[in-house]
């Protein structure tokens, strides 16, 4: 008697770039409760944050190949610098106003974003996105 061993199923790039997109909307969802317990500034959490996060991200780039250029900067500046905003803005709103509510305003980002995609830009979203979204949402 033989038994068949089976190899692992290999995971796709989408699923792959679903399921780390599901882990960093829940992450990106607990920040909120964190932030409101410090009693800081929005801005110092934001400084702090980027201050933190931008070697650490700049470190990962580099072991993965890619190379600093400023043709690259440039074209990354705007949306480095509203993103930036965002998250001023967004801290404030979770120090002025409960963090139910603002988390609810950043949690329907996801879904904002898959409207937009479809009907906006005219791309195509599938049922299992609609699904991911719902997810992101708990």
């Amino acid at each position: 008697m033989t038994t068949a061993i089976l190899a692992p199923r290999q995971r796709t790039q989408a699923e792959l770039g679903l399921v780390g997109g599901s882990i960093a909307v829940f992450v990106w969802g607990r920040g909120p409760l964190f932030v409101r317990a410090m009693g800081v500034s929005s801005p110092t959490v934001v400084a702090y944050r980027l201050l933190l996060g931008g070697p650490v991200i700049t470190g990962v780039a580099y072991l993965l190949g890619a190379r600093f250029s400023w043709a690259l900067f440039r074209q990354a500046f705007l949306s480095g610098a509203v993103f930036g905003m965002t998250l001023i803005l967004g801290f404030a709103a979770v120090m002025n106003t409960s963090v139910a509510n603002a988390s609810l305003i950043g949690n329907m980002m996801p879904v904002i974003v898959v409207l937009l995609a479809h009907f906006v830009m005219g791309e195509h979203v599938r049922a299992r996105q609609f699904v991911a979204v719902g997810v992101s949402m708990v």
